[in-house]
């Protein structure tokens, strides 16, 4: 793996995140999420080991299992209270739209919340958008909850075995288009959704980023992961933030991915104004 970023470059975008968290008014807890993005950025890559690439690689295979066929009641449902006694299930949450799709297999969106979240957390947000386009939602809830998502390429993580296995669930019980499959993440969440997008890009049509950074700026070069696919990427943030936006875009575009950049004015994270703009790049792009 080629290790591109010096120590100076990492060096000026730490100083540029700390200047974000202490910058004017922000809240303590803005600040103490920007100074953690600091750390990261001064760690430098990670070395990795002949076969980590694909430790962020899910094991379930949309296209080729049989998916379900239930008609579910609209609302939300514990994923552990389709299936008892699995606990990769637990605390995590479907939403079934309450608009119809008739006799059609539905799109699904998984979500990846934010730092100090849980899965039921943007589905608060989202759920009126899912109704309009007829969108199933599903959000699991980290086992590093508190701190946001665990390390994609890291072989203690618990958090892709539970994507693999909430994905799995949703696709053995609903009625799901499997070539309609979309990952979303916001905050802490768009950070793990950049890298498991990139490694699952077969499963992942479309990948949503709202509010999340490039950890290594252009050079990130995924950590060496191996991509599959070749899912379409939207990038989304404030006008605060679009510094680092801009370094996921040119990340993206030198390794030949479709990438849709939006600037705001909008608060960090998931809301109702910026979710209008994904759901719509979302109903567009669908293959």
């Amino acid at each position: 793996m080629k290790q591109r970023v010096h120590v100076g470059q990492r060096a000026a975008w730490a100083t540029m995140v700390i200047r974000r968290a202490w910058h004017g008014s922000l809240q303590r807890t803005r600040g103490l999420v920007w100074l953690g993005i600091a750390a990261t950025v001064l760690a430098g890559p990670r070395p990795l080991a002949a076969a980590q690439d694909e430790i962020s690689r899910l094991t379930v295979q949309p296209k080729t299992m049989a998916t379900g066929t239930t008609t579910a009641q609209a609302g939300v449902q514990r994923l552990d209270s389709l299936y008892k006694g699995d606990s990769l299930l637990a605390e995590a949450y479907v939403y079934v739209p309450k608009r119809s799709v008739g006799t059609q297999r539905s799109p699904l969106l998984v979500i990846l919340h934010g730092s100090g979240k849980d899965g039921l957390s943007p589905l608060e947000v989202l759920e009126p958008f899912a109704d309009s386009t007829g969108i199933i939602l599903l959000a699991p809830t980290s086992f590093n909850d508190d701190k946001g998502w665990g390390d994609p390429h890291s072989a203690a993580n618990a958090d892709t075995p539970r994507m693999s296995a909430s994905i799995r669930t949703v696709l053995s019980h609903f009625a799901i288009d499997p070539s309609k499959i979309a990952l979303y993440g916001e905050s802490a969440g768009a950070g793990g959704a950049l890298d498991w997008g990139y490694v699952n890009g077969d499963i992942f049509s479309l990948v949503i980023i709202d509010s999340g950074f490039a950890p290594f700026g252009e050079d990130h070069e995924f950590d060496g992961l191996k991509g599959h696919g070749t899912p379409k990427f939207y990038v989304v943030m404030n006008t605060g933030e679009f510094g680092l936006a801009g370094g996921i875009q040119s990340l993206l575009q030198r390794i030949g991915r479709s990438v849709t950049s939006v600037k705001d004015d909008y608060q960090h994270g998931v809301n109702p104004e910026r979710a209008a703009g994904e759901f719509a790049w979302l109903t567009k792009n669908w293959p």
